[in-house]
C-alpha cells in the first residue's frame, strides 16, 4: 500500500513550497509517480518523485485554511506480457498555512 505525504511552507505572500514523499513497499512504486497539487479542485502544481520518493514544487498560495489536496495516480509496472502490477492511486488533505 502507498502513502502520500504533503507538506505546504509558505514561500512568498503569493506562492507556497508543496513538498512531500510517497512510500511503498515497493521502490518502483515510489520512483517517477506524478503528482498533482489542486486547490477548489483546480490544478495549481504538478510534480514527479524522484528515486527516492520525493517531491517538491512551487505554485500559488491558497487561501489560509482552504483545502490542498495532493493526488497521485496509479501506476502499471510491467513484468512482462502476462504479469502487471499496479502501485495503487493515494490522495491526501490538509489546510493551507
Amino acid at each position: 500500500m502507498e502513502t502520500l505525504q504533503l507538506k505546504i511552507d509558505v514561500l512568498t505572500d503569493t506562492t507556497d513550497t508543496f513538498s512531500g514523499k510517497i512510500e511503498s513497499p515497493r521502490a518502483a512504486c515510489e520512483i517517477g509517480r506524478t503528482i498533482i497539487v489542486t486547490h477548489a479542485g483546480v490544478t495549481i502544481a504538478t510534480a514527479t518523485t524522484d528515486p527516492a520518493g520525493n517531491w517538491t514544487v512551487v505554485g500559488p498560495r491558497p487561501p489560509k485554511n482552504d483545502d490542498v489536496t495532493a493526488f497521485t495516480p496509479k501506476k502499471v509496472l510491467k513484468k512482462n506480457c502476462k504479469h502487471r502490477h499496479r502501485c495503487v492511486a493515494d490522495i491526501t488533505t490538509r489546510k493551507a498555512p
